[in-house]
C-alpha cells in the first residue's frame, strides 16, 4: 500500500512538472477579434473576452461578417439599423451584456463586439457573464477601449467592406511569439 501511494504522488508530480512545462510554453489570448478592410488593406487582430452565453467560439469556430455600429451606439434599446448578417459593435455601459446582444440578435447579427467604455485594466480583457438564460445564440467578444477606437476608425474609413472575425486564437509557441 505505501509503494502504490508513493507512486501515485510521484505521478501527480510528474503531471503537474509537465502541465507547467506545457504552459509556459504556450500563450493563448481568450478569444480574438480579427479585422480587414479590403479597400484600404488594413488588418488588425484584438485580444477580446468571451460571452458566458450565445454560440461558444470553441473546436475553430468562426464567425465572420460585414461590422455595422449600431444605432443607439450601448445596444441597450431596440436597436434601429439593419445588422442582417452582420456583426454588431456596440459600447459597454447602461445595461447588461446579454441585452445588448439579444437587442443585436433581434436585430438580425451574427455576432456581436462590445467595446469598453473605461481605459483598459492592467488585467486584460473580462469574460462578459448573463442573467441566466440561454435564449441569446449569437456569439459576442468584449474588447478594450483602445482596441475599440482602432476597430471604429477602420470601420469609419472602410464601412462598406470591413470584415470582422470572431474567433478562437491558434496557440502560439513562446519560441514563435518572441520570433526565435
Amino acid at each position: 500500500k505505501q509503494w502504490y501511494q508513493r507512486r501515485v504522488a510521484i505521478t501527480a508530480g510528474d503531471h503537474a512538472k509537465q502541465m507547467a512545462q506545457a504552459t509556459q510554453q504556450q500563450v493563448v489570448a481568450a478569444k480574438e477579434v480579427f479585422v480587414q478592410s479590403l479597400l484600404n488593406k488594413e488588418t488588425a487582430t484584438f485580444e477580446a473576452g468571451k460571452a458566458q452565453f450565445g454560440t461558444d467560439l470553441s473546436n475553430g469556430l468562426r464567425i465572420a461578417g460585414t461590422a455595422e455600429e449600431t444605432q443607439p451606439s450601448d445596444g441597450c434599446a431596440a436597436i434601429v439599423n439593419q445588422l442582417a448578417g452582420k456583426v454588431a459593435v456596440m459600447y459597454r455601459g447602461n445595461c447588461m451584456f446579454i441585452d445588448k446582444v439579444r437587442n443585436a440578435e433581434q436585430a438580425g447579427a451574427i455576432g456581436a463586439v462590445i467595446i469598453d467604455n473605461a481605459e483598459p485594466a492592467s488585467s486584460g480583457v473580462l469574460a462578459m457573464s448573463g442573467d441566466g438564460t440561454d435564449d441569446v445564440k449569437i456569439p459576442a467578444l468584449f474588447i478594450n477601449k483602445v482596441d475599440g477606437t482602432k476597430l471604429l476608425n477602420m470601420y469609419r474609413r472602410d464601412p462598406t467592406m470591413l470584415i470582422l472575425e470572431l474567433r478562437e486564437p491558434a496557440i502560439i509557441s513562446q519560441d514563435e511569439k518572441c520570433g526565435s
